[in-house]
């Protein structure tokens, strides 16, 4: 028996002209162009949302525009302290554990921006799926602030001085929540 098989192929030539490199490197930039613009509009119009959310909750809307400082307010509209804020997701920078601290306390934040807003869980769960869509119901819907006051963070470690004070502009209330009491408002 003869085991003397031929393992060899051919690939062809495996030089590239000058013109299809220069076609494949063309190709490769033009797509890396539009991923960028893409990426641009996303980024201009989430600065155009959280600019409107900030002026709903009674900030400066440039606050948006200012990295560490957009975070900071976005924390102190939610009725969280500013400071924590910032901190805890550097907690990530911790293998495993400070990722999942980092998700938590994200998901957490979501959570008590829709009900600042007066948006019930069902708001909140949106608001961490598909945050930019959800953060421009928020800056161009009706929805109303209502106060840090109304943020659940007021009976924890988290709560900001105002929303410890249960502050929350004049005339407004915090809706009862179905899903969390458990009953209708």
């Amino acid at each position: 028996m003869n085991y003397n098989y031929d393992y060899s192929y051919s690939t062809g030539s495996s030089q590239l002209s000058d013109a299809e490199a220069a076609g494949i490197l063309g190709g490769i930039m033009a797509m890396g162009a539009v991923i960028w613009l893409i990426g641009l509009a996303v980024a201009i119009f989430f600065i155009i949302v959280m600019w409107k959310v900030f002026t709903k909750a009674g900030k400066k809307g440039w606050y948006s525009l200012i990295p560490f400082l957009n975070t900071y307010t976005l924390g102190e509209i939610c009725g969280i302290k500013g400071w924590m804020a910032l901190v805890i997701p550097f907690a990530s920078i911790i293998p495993i554990v400070g990722g999942l601290v980092t998700l938590a306390f994200s998901v957490y934040e979501m959570y008590c921006l829709a009900k600042v807003f007066g948006k019930e869980t069902g708001f909140a769960v949106g608001l961490v799926l598909v945050s930019p869509i959800f953060m421009a119901i928020l800056g161009f819907g009706d929805a109303s602030y209502l106060g840090a006051g109304a943020s659940p963070a007021k009976t924890t470690f988290l709560a900001s001085d105002e929303a410890k004070a249960g502050a929350a502009p004049a005339g407004a209330a915090a809706k009862k929540d179905e899903w969390v009491d458990g009953k209708k408002a």
